[in-house]
């Protein structure tokens, strides 16, 4: 019908008797398929390195030497990195792990652990744009072929900064109703009268009295 398509075309002498070339054969495989099941794969390929690259989470995936083969938009722009940056290099010797000891030994010990077969999740701290520190929750896990065979190690870290300062916050607003609740207490104590708190309709169950000040003892006798 005159369409074209996409074919492996292989082109071979025909020798004489004497070696002479008396002639040439040729063989025309339709790729289509192959084909097809090519796009198919950079197609996937592309849906799942923009996923990668959307998502709110550092993606870093090593060699099990620990060289860095592939990283996410999010872990370069968090430094203001190209991938030629750290693509082909020891993850240790980047510029989010290289000017922290303490922090390139959790690393160090995760990566081995990670190697032997287990998920490791940390609380670390990686150098970010201009020099400065973001803490992260580092996870750090296997990847294995159909044989068992490791074949990668994946690095991923989410920011946990704002989570962190919430939990002192939270921290700070505990301690400080703690100290206001024992200046209340040193203050009932002394009050010389019976200070309390009931709920509920009288003689039903749910009459119940959260607070009583200790003066009652001293006045009731019980």
């Amino acid at each position: 019908n005159g369409k074209l398509i996409d074919v492996s075309l292989t082109i071979s002498p025909i020798k004489g008797a004497e070696g002479e070339i008396v002639g040439y054969s040729t063989i025309e495989r339709d790729t289509r398929i192959r084909r097809q099941l090519e796009d198919l794969r950079e197609e996937n390929v592309r849906f799942v390195r923009n996923i990668l690259d959307t998502m709110p989470i550092q993606v870093v995936v090593l060699t099990p030497e620990g060289m860095v083969i592939e990283v996410n938009d999010t872990a370069l722009e968090v430094a203001n990195l190209k991938s030629s940056d750290v693509i082909g290099k020891p993850l240790l010797e980047t510029y989010w792990w290289k000017e922290s000891s303490s922090a390139q030994t959790q690393l160090k010990s995760a990566l081995e652990r990670a190697k032997k077969g287990d998920n490791v999740s940390i609380d670390t701290q990686i150098r970010i744009v201009d020099g400065g520190m973001q803490t992260v929750e580092l996870n750090v896990s296997p990847m294995y072929d159909n044989d068992d065979n490791l074949t990668h190690v994946v690095v991923s870290a989410l920011d946990i900064t704002e989570r962190l300062e919430r939990e002192k916050k939270i921290i700070r607003l505990s301690d400080t109703s703690e100290i206001q609740r024992r200046r209340l207490d040193q203050i009932m104590a002394n009050v010389p009268g019976i200070v309390y708190e009931v709920s509920g309709a009288v003689g039903t169950p749910e009459r119940h009295m959260p607070f009583i000040s200790s003066y009652a003892e001293k006045m009731l006798g019980y």
